[in-house]
Parts: structure tokens; C-alpha cells; sequence
């Protein structure tokens, strides 16, 4: 069993950076909400600031087609 992160918009709007990353077969379940910490974790931390840099990327990227399809 894995773990998958997606992210909410704050309008409630679902946001899945990674959603294509899985197969048909797979089953996802409930989602389960939790705070993300406000500090870097100690390992790991330049690959936590390059996949928060790719979602905030992504992020602009969805907002911008989502007003462009307004």
C-alpha cells in the first residue's frame, strides 16, 4: 500500500498534481486531511523544496487554464 499527497484549493476545488501517476486498477479511499508542518524535514529538504516549487508551478498553471475556460 502507498501514499498519495493531493492538494484542495481553498475553495474546496480538488487539485491532483500526480493524479495521472495511477492505474486504473488502483483503488484510492477516502482522503485523510492533516496540516502540512510549517518547517522542511530534516531529510529530504531540497527535494521538498523542488516538488513544492513543481505543484506551486502546476498550481498556476490549473488557474490559469481554469480562467481561461471562464
Amino acid at each position: 500500500m502507498g501514499v498519495h499527497y493531493s492538494n484542495e484549493l481553498p475553495d474546496g476545488t480538488p487539485f491532483y498534481a500526480t493524479g495521472d501517476q495511477f492505474f486504473e486498477r488502483e483503488e484510492l479511499r477516502e482522503p485523510s486531511v492533516f496540516t502540512r508542518p510549517s518547517k522542511s524535514p530534516k531529510n529530504g529538504a531540497d527535494r521538498y523544496a523542488q516538488l513544492s516549487e513543481l505543484v506551486r508551478c502546476k498550481l498556476e498553471s490549473y488557474l490559469v487554464e481554469a480562467k481561461g475556460a471562464i
